[in-house]
């Protein structure tokens, strides 16, 4: 099974416009509506996930230029575990305060 670099590229792309759009909404809309210790929470996850997303793009294009290495693949997949798991914990945190 080939490893999805380009899907990589993509999922990295994809996760920095969202990275950018969840810190203006932060910054804008929550500012008034969140205390200031979960608008830094919500900051932090933000920043996680801009730098995951940074190293996912990178994976994808270090991976298409060396296919055979198969821990790309793999540090691939752990960065959009990471993503989703740590950054989406602090949002939820953020938001609802449910810990």
């Amino acid at each position: 099974m080939a490893i999805p670099f380009r899907f990589f590229i993509a999922c990295g792309a994809l996760g920095a416009m969202l990275a950018v759009i969840c810190g203006a909404f932060g910054a804008h809309a929550l500012r008034a509506h969140l205390p200031a210790e979960m608008l830094a929470v919500f900051q932090t996850a933000t920043q996680y996930q801009m730098y995951h997303s940074l190293g996912l793009v990178l994976v994808g294009l270090i991976g298409e230029r060396y296919p055979e290495q198969t821990f790309l693949g793999w540090a691939g997949w752990l960065m959009i575990a990471g993503i989703v798991l740590f950054s989406g914990s602090l949002y939820t945190l953020a938001i609802t305060g449910i810990r």
